[in-house]
């Protein structure tokens, strides 16, 4: 998979599940990583999602990845809040929407 496609899940888990509300990353890409994603949304940097490169060869992955950072998106600019209460309530809602549906 290449950046382009993963920037294009992006766009489209962004209107089909967010309502086109999550502000787009100045970077979405590929990258050696140490985990499987990361996303950048700390008010000193630029907002950035990236994605372990290892994994672009299992779609899969990848778009469970992506979605659990679009999740940090949605919860905002608090480099505080990670992975809290109103986290697993989002990704029980993407859940129940179907996000994960063929994916798990």
């Amino acid at each position: 998979m290449t950046d382009a496609k993963l920037r294009t899940f992006f766009h489209q888990y962004n209107r089909q599940y967010f309502g086109g509300q999550l502000e787009e990353p100045r970077v979405i890409r590929f990258a050696d990583m140490k985990s499987d994603g990361l996303t950048t949304t700390c008010s000193q940097f630029p907002t950035r999602v990236e994605i372990d490169r290892h994994l672009r060869r299992h779609a899969s992955c990848v778009k469970i990845t992506l979605l659990h950072e679009m999740v940090h998106l949605k919860i905002g600019r608090d480099c505080l809040k990670h992975h809290g209460i109103r986290f697993a309530a989002e990704l029980v809602r993407l859940f129940n929407a179907g996000a994960y549906d063929g994916l798990l």
